[in-house]
């Protein structure tokens, strides 16, 4: 009798994480491009973001306040081309600028949650070169740090062609 309701409580164990699979890995993916590869020195970077949710279930989008044109609840890292780090700058004009989509933010599977994110304004960048751009953010459900692409943009000097 005990065997029996063992091996019963086994199988439905089995189907029932058969029916309802974990998630594993993070529930969303992160891509960012860049508005121009190209900008003057006198220009602002602006870069495009979009998460994916990738998962089998519906996912909230995970996005914080918007301080500027700039939403916080992503890591943004940017570096010049040779590593060295770019720190942020404070806010002269905080809450002018968000073009954000509203709040809250629900994605079902497949769907793309799209926002700009002015980064010239937050990071110095006015001095000509490459410069490397990645956004990152711990996904809420497992915790893990999901990390966009990254992607590569010149200043070019004033008067460049």
């Amino acid at each position: 009798m005990r065997t029996s309701r063992i091996l019963i409580a086994s199988q439905i164990l089995l189907l029932s994480s058969w029916a309802f699979p974990q998630q594993h890995g993070p529930a969303y993916s992160l891509t960012i491009t860049a508005e121009s590869q190209h900008v003057m020195s006198t220009n602002d970077v602006a870069i495009d973001i979009e998460i994916k949710n990738i998962s089998n279930g519906p996912i909230t989008c995970q996005r914080g306040l918007v301080s500027g044109a700039l939403d916080i609840a992503f890591q943004y890292d940017v570096r010049t081309a040779d590593g060295h780090v770019i720190p942020r700058n404070v806010d002269p004009h905080p809450g002018i600028g968000s073009d954000a989509e509203g709040w809250p933010c629900f994605l079902h599977p497949g769907e793309i949650a799209r926002s700009r994110a002015s980064v010239g304004r937050f990071y110095d960048m006015h001095l000509p070169g490459k410069y490397l751009i990645q956004i990152s953010q711990a996904d809420y459900e497992t915790h893990e740090v999901v990390k966009s692409n990254q992607i590569e943009v010149t200043i070019d000097p004033p008067g460049a062609p």
